[in-house]
């Protein structure tokens, strides 16, 4: 059996919940004049993204173990509890829900820019304070002996270019996203379930479709999947699921949802996404509204590299503003 290579970064039949006859139009997440209207089944592919690279080859074990594993039992579980309203408490629809949701919050194209980046950045820092005879010490113990000139030649390369290469962006991503995915089940299972329903077509989506709200409700807070006071997630047009935080002391509930709650959902999502956003053919539920420029995902400060994948360059700029202040 052939390998698949053309991996959704956002599941197919999630997609085709924001679609008109297959059909969705794309947007441009720093340009929302540059809309697309495309298939289903071509929008936010990528060839072999979840392909893990072996000494045999490729394997896409990933990719097949979150087709059957995870967007399958998803994606019955979604349909039962927003178009068939069943409760959200059953163990095996809720159970599905919450594996989908750390899976999809960690697996998308802006988890893996952030997760490369941090890679590279603590690359280069374990470089910077690196000694000749570290880097001889190192290499014997690989089985690759070298002369400590030649080791003082090759650490003066390292430190000197500024290009860093990862063989494989894959295994770099997916090592850290798939232990991560496991963490956040239960986390997400702690929470109080709200589903809103929204009278008209109001809600978009993205390449990245679940979104952190902190208090203030402007996008872009530094914030985790642990500490947001709501993690936000669209499952169409007309629906959200949001989690509410265990300590806010909220109970699972589905009620109707109004133009503040959307226009709040979706300036969220839209932040929250790497290059594009989903929605319905003929919509527009961001309004003209600008989304908030990010931060670059990572930074090192002195001897160290800190990742925030999901902060806003306003919410950056406070933040470093403010550790100044406590130095």
């Amino acid at each position: 059996m052939s390998e698949p290579k053309r991996h959704h970064v956002v599941p197919e039949f999630y997609l085709r919940r924001f679609s008109r006859e297959g059909e969705i139009e794309l947007v441009a997440r720093d340009d929302c004049r540059a809309v697309v209207s495309t298939g289903v089944s071509a929008a936010l592919v990528q060839k072999y993204f979840y392909s893990i690279d072996t000494d045999q080859g490729r394997d896409a074990i990933v990719e097949k173990m979150f087709a059957s594993e995870i967007e399958r039992p998803a994606a019955r579980a979604i349909a039962r509890v927003i178009d068939q309203k069943k409760p959200t408490s059953f163990p095996g629809l809720r159970g599905a829900i919450a594996a989908f949701l750390a899976f999809q919050f960690v697996r998308g194209p802006a988890a893996r820019h952030a997760a490369v980046e941090f890679f590279k950045a603590g690359a280069r820092k374990v470089t910077s304070m690196a000694t000749p005879e570290i880097v001889q010490g190192v290499l014997a113990r690989q089985g690759e002996p070298i002369s400590l000139g030649d080791a003082r030649d090759l650490l003066s390369l390292a430190q000197t270019d500024d290009r860093m290469e990862v063989s494989s962006e894959a295994n770099v991503h997916l090592s850290v996203a798939l232990k991560t995915a496991l963490k956040l089940i239960p986390i997400f299972l702690q929470r109080a379930w709200t589903i809103l329903d929204f009278p008209a077509t109001a809600l978009l989506t993205g390449d990245e479709p679940l979104a952190l709200v902190g208090e203030s409700l402007a996008p872009g807070e530094a914030l985790g999947a642990t500490d947001a006071p709501e993690i936000v997630f669209p499952t169409d047009p007309r629906h959200a699921l949001i989690l509410i935080r265990p300590d806010l002391k909220r109970r699972d509930a589905r009620y109707s949802g109004t133009q503040r709650m959307a226009d709040i959902i979706n300036a969220h999502v839209a932040f929250s996404c790497h290059r594009f956003l989903i929605r319905y053919p003929g919509t527009d539920p961001l309004g003209g509204r600008t989304i908030p420029e990010k931060a670059p995902p990572v930074m090192t400060i002195g001897d160290h590299v800190i990742i925030q994948p999901r902060v806003s360059l306003q919410e950056r700029r406070e933040w470093l503003r403010h550790q100044r202040r406590r130095r």
